[in-house]
């Protein structure tokens, strides 16, 4: 019985030359998977190099436009503080048009009563001298 045991456990003779291939296989993996995953990193590597340089460029972008909304604002600024001026201007000009005008008003009105009045005094005498002396 023993040697029955001892024959099932006994290993065969190609059983070193497969544990040595399986052994070069696996080493062979294991070299192949190491350079892919070298390979992987590297490429990782210059994609992360890649992508602050696209960030540096989008920060540097984002202050140029930062920078042209200031200069915009500024010329808005400029620009509504000038409207003001000359909104302010043409108040100005259009109380002094209204002055003239009521100053002209005022004369054109004694000028008409001026012509008027003798008229309607005499239109009053002639009234109270029918009406008195009848």
């Amino acid at each position: 019985m023993e040697e029955q045991v001892e024959e099932r456990a006994q290993v065969p003779p190609f059983y070193d030359r497969f544990q040595e291939e399986g052994g070069r296989r696996f080493s062979s993996e294991i070299a192949r998977l190491e350079g892919e995953v070298r390979h992987n990193g590297e490429s990782i590597a210059r994609l992360d190099d890649k992508i602050d340089d696209v960030r540096a460029d989008l920060k540097a972008d984002i202050a140029r436009l930062d920078n042209k909304i200031d200069d915009v604002r500024a010329e808005l600024k400029a620009d509504i503080a000038r409207l003001d001026n000359k909104i302010e201007e043409v108040r100005a000009e259009l109380k002094a048009d209204i002055a003239r005008l009521d100053v002209k008003m005022d004369s054109h009105f004694r000028w008409m009563l001026a012509l008027i009045l003798p008229i309607i005094l005499g239109v009053v005498a002639i009234l109270v001298q029918n009406l008195v002396a009848p």
